[in-house]
C-alpha cells in the first residue's frame, strides 16, 4: 500500500493554558493498492499542542472526516 499525505491550512491558536496550543489544520490522504484499489480520505485535525520543559508534546487529536460513509476495505493510515 502507498500513501501520500499533505496537510495545509495550518493555523495556530493560544489556550487559557499558556502550556498549551490548539491547532486546526486539514488534510488529504491518497492510498493506492495493488492495480485497482485507489481512496482518497480528507478531512480536518483540531489538536492540542502542550509544551514541557521547551519541548512540544501531541496532547489530544480530533479528526473529523469529511466523508459521510468510508467505502475503504480499512484503514491503516494515521491521520
Amino acid at each position: 500500500t502507498r500513501h501520500v499525505h499533505s496537510v495545509s491550512n495550518i493555523e495556530v491558536f493560544e489556550t487559557a493554558n499558556p502550556e498549551e496550543f490548539e491547532v486546526q489544520s486539514i488534510f488529504i490522504n491518497c492510498r493506492n493498492a495493488r492495480e485497482r484499489d485507489q481512496d482518497i480520505i480528507m478531512g480536518r485535525r483540531v489538536d492540542l499542542i502542550r509544551c514541557v520543559k521547551g519541548d512540544y508534546y501531541l496532547a489530544k487529536r480530533l479528526i473529523i472526516l469529511s466523508h459521510n460513509v468510508l467505502l475503504s476495505k480499512n484503514i491503516n493510515t494515521f491521520f
